[in-house]
């Protein structure tokens, strides 16, 4: 079976899975995509100047593509949660990235929850996403690695920490997977798991729960935030109070970034998050400021003169 998506603005697929939790499960290319892995696995995307040619078997994998393509997620319908202060710069964002949106794959929740945590302190692209498929080659489903000696992972993948605690992450997150699934209250039993901080479960609660209004906070968002001119918007989460309180009624909220970002943000906090992970990686490690679309907004780069 296949349908053809028609959308206004077609989006390079490699930029658009660039930032994916779910990225391991694919080969792409800029105008091609094919699922490798997990649900619904050899899902075929072609992109074309109109839109997107999706094919698979299944009609309900079909349906699913729209996760994958970003086509779930409308950023133009929550500009109205945008604060006077963050308007300009969203505004600006949705210009530059016309088209752009979150690609997810929530029904592959294990294979996300092991890319999150495998991502941590280490380059994602070079490592992360290696080592996830090199483990889904080897065991298939994911959940069997719980009974892997972890010296087995660390002789067969990587040296690296993250696979000699992997096995026990993996059991941890079976054990409260349905709760986690449930929502975001039941996602904070994510924090019972060893190793599991803020980060992670912010990741978590935007790629698989699809939360949109909150986002890990990474260097990357805090280098962006910086440049923009919001630099000490506030601190970062603290893990003993995301274990208890939501956003809204925590007693650090006031002085806590993942909740102003929130306030100012609303369901377009995840959207910017990721964004600002590309934008980052894109032109600010590179110094590329001579061909940024935010130069005029950054004060990084207010040194060069206007465009």
């Amino acid at each position: 079976m296949e349908l053809n998506f028609r959308v206004s603005r077609v989006v390079d697929l490699k930029l658009l899975t660039y930032p994916s939790f779910a990225l391991p499960l694919f080969d792409v290319s800029d105008l091609r995509l094919v699922k490798r892995y997990g649900f619904c696995s050899n899902l075929r995307v072609n992109a074309s100047s109109n839109g997107y040619n999706v094919r698979h078997e299944d009609s309900s994998c079909i349906e699913y593509s729209r996760f994958i393509l970003g086509l779930w997620f409308d950023p133009w319908l929550y500009v109205g949660d945008v604060s006077s202060t963050f308007k300009p710069v969203i505004l600006t964002l949705l210009e530059l990235y016309s088209g752009f949106s979150l690609s997810v794959s929530p029904l592959d929740d294990l294979v996300v929850f092991t890319s999150i945590v495998l991502s941590r302190r280490t380059d994602y692209h070079v490592n992360t996403v290696k080592w996830l498929r090199s483990m889904i080659e080897l065991y298939g489903d994911l959940a069997s690695v719980v009974s892997v000696d972890p010296q087995e992972l660390l002789a067969r993948i990587s040296r690296s920490f993250h696979l000699g605690m992997l096995p026990q992450l993996i059991k941890c997150y079976l054990d409260v997977r349905e709760d986690s699934l449930r929502g975001i209250e039941g996602a904070r039993r994510l924090f019972e798991c060893r190793g599991v901080g803020p980060k992670t479960f912010y990741s978590y609660v935007l790629h698989v729960l699809l939360d949109t209004r909150y986002a890990p906070i990474d260097v990357n968002l805090e280098i962006f935030l910086d440049n923009i001119g919001f630099k000490g918007l506030g601190l970062k989460p603290d893990r003993r109070y995301c274990m208890v309180y939501d956003c809204p009624v925590c007693p650090l909220r006031s002085s806590c970034i993942e909740a102003k970002l929130r306030d100012e943000l609303g369901r377009l906090t995840g959207w910017f998050q990721t964004i600002a992970y590309v934008h980052v990686k894109r032109f600010c490690r590179r110094r590329a400021c001579n061909i940024c679309g935010l130069r005029n907004l950054c004060s990084r780069s207010s040194q060069l003169g206007p465009l």
